[in-house]
């Protein structure tokens, strides 16, 4: 899980032309009655909103960091927006998020559907924000943000055990929640496509620091890549090669 560095977001799509009448749709039926998914145009799958929010994330799930076909990736409300699972049945979701760029990821199926679902855990509900004219800033989700935090400073890595698949630990309550109950990224599958990694980053290592001039150059390259954010994994790649003294 990595920063998204996310550039400005394409003008004139069907979330700009047309977010204001549907939300004031939502608005209207959330005095009436409780809302359902059902109830919102799905803006947010429109082709160019869609291949934006993708191309941001170089086809990488925000969570997961896997990456994905644009057929098997969800876009994932980071703030729920028609229900929210620990809030109960007087929460109508953040349906005034549902069309906000700031509120809108790409997730794979099996973070988005198989764990964070309509999950949005905070460290004290009594300040969870219930309409439009909270302040959000008041909360306290445990889920990180990737949009708005670093989530390398909040979650590394047990590479003690090669049976352990490289597990991601939080370095606190809130990374270990991420990792273990919000997102599939200790997922075993996701585990083990992770774990597939370190063959190549171990001989990358062992080239950095013990090759030729010329085998280190080449390991440089090599690890510029696996870095890189439009790289697998990278999060983790950046860990591993801290550890062995690489970056």
């Amino acid at each position: 899980m990595i920063k998204i560095e996310r550039g400005r977001p394409p003008k004139n799509t069907a979330i700009d032309k047309r977010r204001e009448k549907e939300l004031r749709k939502i608005r209207k039926l959330a005095k009436s009655r409780e809302l359902k998914s059902g109830d919102f145009e799905n803006l947010w799958s429109n082709p160019k909103v869609k291949d934006f929010l993708y191309e941001s994330q170089h086809g990488k799930c925000c969570y997961c960091e896997r990456k994905r076909d644009k057929r098997e990736s969800d876009v994932e409300h980071f703030r729920p927006k028609a229900e929210v699972k620990e809030a109960g049945e007087d929460h109508q979701g953040y349906w005034w998020l549902a069309y906000s760029w700031e509120n809108l990821l790409i997730a794979c199926k099996t973070c988005n559907q198989e764990y964070k679902k309509s999950k949005f855990p905070l460290k004290d509900e009594g300040k969870r924000a219930y309409t439009e004219d909270c302040d959000l800033g008041e909360e306290e989700p445990f889920l990180i943000n990737p949009l708005e935090e670093n989530p390398e400073l909040l979650i590394d890595y047990d590479l003690r055990e090669t049976r352990l698949m490289a597990k991601a630990i939080g370095r606190c309550e809130r990374g270990e929640k991420t990792v273990n109950e919000l997102t599939g990224i200790n997922d075993r599958r996701v585990m083990e496509e992770r774990a597939d990694k370190l063959k190549d980053y171990r001989i990358c290592a062992y080239l950095k620091n013990n090759g030729s001039d010329e085998l280190k150059l080449e390991a440089d390259d090599r690890l510029r890549e696996y870095v890189s954010p439009s790289s697998e994994f990278s999060g983790f790649a950046r860990f591993y090669f801290q550890k062995e003294g690489c970056l």
